[in-house]
């Protein structure tokens, strides 16, 4: 996003809405591409058009019952991306740097990538993590020395010395386990 730009304000999400897959892609495009191209109507109208997807697909009702995986997250933000490009000539390159090294990868190498990445404007960041209550996707605007900033109504940033990337988090006492495989980057420029 260009400097001066205001920070879109994100769309609300609650802890027992299970729509928060499909909000938290809206909200990264928003990001990426401003809201003077996708206002509020604009915004409404690409929800729509990944639920409608997801209904075609099959996928809604169990979305709506226990969630989205990370299968059909990946497929929504193609599919919106796709929408995005048909409609607005926009094209978003998406990234997913974690799909094969997810074992283990510590969470300040993360966090020091996701940084560097979320620096320049026009990007943001997609991923889902857990508590022992619940899990959730949002987006990640950006990277502090102590948190994750996120773009989601409900939670505003991650403190980083309660999340890990090991699937042990819990057990170690860490709040959030960040699946970094589920990690997925939207940028408007080429990578």
């Amino acid at each position: 996003m260009a400097r001066g730009k205001t920070v879109p304000r994100p769309w609300r999400q609650s802890d027992l809405d299970k729509t928060c897959g499909i909000v938290s892609i809206t909200n990264a495009i928003r990001l990426c591409v401003g809201t003077v191209v996708l206002g509020r109507q604009e915004s409404v109208d690409l929800f729509a058009d990944g639920a409608g997807y997801l209904l075609r697909r099959g996928f809604l009702k169990e979305i709506l019952r226990e969630g989205m995986g990370q299968h059909e997250h990946l497929h929504l933000v193609h599919f919106l991306c796709r929408v995005l490009e048909r409609r607005y000539a926009i094209r978003l390159k998406v990234n997913r740097p974690y799909r094969k090294r997810t074992k283990n990868i510590p969470i300040t190498i993360v966090t020091e990538q996701l940084a560097e990445f979320l620096a320049v404007g026009g990007r943001a960041a997609l991923c889902s993590f857990e508590t022992t209550e619940y899990s959730h996707y949002t987006t990640i605007r950006a990277v502090s020395r102590s948190s994750l900033l996120l773009s989601d109504g409900d939670h505003t940033r991650l403190p980083l010395k309660s999340c890990s990337t090991a699937s042990s988090a819990h057990r170690h006492g860490y709040r959030y386990y960040i699946h970094t495989e589920s990690v997925i980057i939207l940028s408007r420029d080429p990578l």
